[in-house]
């Protein structure tokens, strides 16, 4: 996952390095007023992960795993406080992080 500044990436350099490494598969949450986006990232362990990222920067705030084998996340849902609700066909889980 790559995020350009502006509407079209003149050069196609990302404005988040090693953010490529994410490999979202459900829809993405974002937290306006802290400039958070919630993502799930699939691992390699076969683990699928909700990791917390600064827009601005494409920083790792946190990373939880779902306790999900299965990479079909269906949705996240923005919770009241720092928090979202994860679904999948197996997992029903709500994460939230400081």
């Amino acid at each position: 996952m790559a995020v350009w500044p502006g509407s079209v990436p003149a050069a196609r350099t990302s404005r988040w390095p090693g953010s490529s490494t994410y490999g979202p598969r459900c829809s993405r949450s974002c937290t306006p007023d802290s400039g958070e986006l919630v993502i799930n990232d699939f691992t390699e362990d076969g683990s699928d992960d909700l990791v917390v990222v600064d827009v601005a920067s494409g920083e790792l705030i946190d990373r939880v795993a779902t306790g999900s084998r299965i990479a079909n996340g269906m949705f996240l849902t923005a919770g009241d406080d720092r928090d979202v609700y994860y679904c999948t066909t197996t997992t029903l889980a709500r994460v939230s992080w400081r």
